[in-house]
């Protein structure tokens, strides 16, 4: 049988819940997948970007990076600089 959440984690839970909802007041947020696809924005980073939901969601990250500045080139120089690392 499933053990009844404790008070002390609902306090946790309630408590995260009441953090995330402040910064999605005050903050712009966009959220991805790990393949860099967007999932989600919330309206403070579709003001900012004039952008509607339906624009953004399911398309790749790049779309807001100029063409001389994409990930993949940033992949590549964190590659050549944390090779000259002595860890």
């Amino acid at each position: 049988m499933a053990k009844a959440p404790s008070k002390k984690s609902s306090m946790a839970s309630a408590d995260l819940k009441a953090i995330y909802q402040a910064l999605d007041r005050i903050q712009a947020i966009i959220e991805f997948n790990l393949d860099g696809t967007v999932v989600k924005a919330n309206d403070n980073f579709l003001k900012a970007m004039g952008y509607a939901a339906e624009e953004i969601v399911g398309q790749h990250h790049r779309m807001f990076c100029e063409q001389d500045w994409l990930f993949v080139d940033f992949c590549g120089n964190l590659e050549a600089v944390s090779s000259r690392i002595d860890y």
